[in-house]
């Protein structure tokens, strides 16, 4: 992660998403500990680069809650949060994915959409599964995001194979989005 790191900076990349440390069978106490002493290093080099760290939130587990990524954050300034819709709506912001990105307020710095039925990261668009998009929208306005929101859809691929059939459908999302 270091050498990506860096390659951000050659490439005029300010921020880089990664997920944090996770392993099976661990509790979230140890892989808090883990978390804070990778983190810790990876800042440093996040630091140097004038690169930002964005902590992804996960489906399960540790990163799976705000207070886990606000934990990392408050220690090392280098890093911010990624809010993976997706994930957020599979586990602990199961139809509330708005209340992840008002408890990560100001430090969201990057952002995966796709949305799902809950059962699942099915990365599908928005619109197509159960997260309720203009509460998550007006949440992200609340917390001053004003960046690009990433869209993070292979699942369209095997759904929908024709290209143009997706563009019609993200031209359509993208009007729907703007008038909410």
């Amino acid at each position: 992660v270091s050498e990506w790191i860096r390659w951000c900076t050659r490439l005029g990349v300010d921020t880089l998403v990664c997920h944090p440390f996770t392993a099976e069978g661990v509790s979230e106490e140890k892989l808090e500990r883990v978390n804070l002493i990778g983190f810790k290093s990876l800042s440093r080099v996040a630091e140097e680069c004038g690169v930002t760290l964005a902590v992804e939130n996960m489906a399960r587990g540790f990163g799976s809650c705000a207070a886990h990524i606000l934990r990392l954050i408050r220690e090392y300034p280098a890093l911010a949060a990624c809010i993976d819709t997706g994930h957020a709506n599979i586990c602990a912001y199961r139809g509330k994915v708005h209340e992840l990105v008002m408890e990560l307020g100001g430090h969201i710095a990057a952002t995966h959409v796709s949305d799902n039925d809950g059962s699942s990261d099915q990365h599908l668009f928005p619109g197509k599964g159960v997260i309720d998009w203009p509460s998550v929208l007006d949440a992200l306005r609340g917390a001053g995001y004003r960046k690009p929101l990433n869209l993070e859809i292979p699942g369209e691929l095997k759904l929908c194979p024709d290209p143009s059939a997706r563009v019609e459908y993200l031209l359509g999302l993208i009007r729907g989005f703007c008038a909410l």
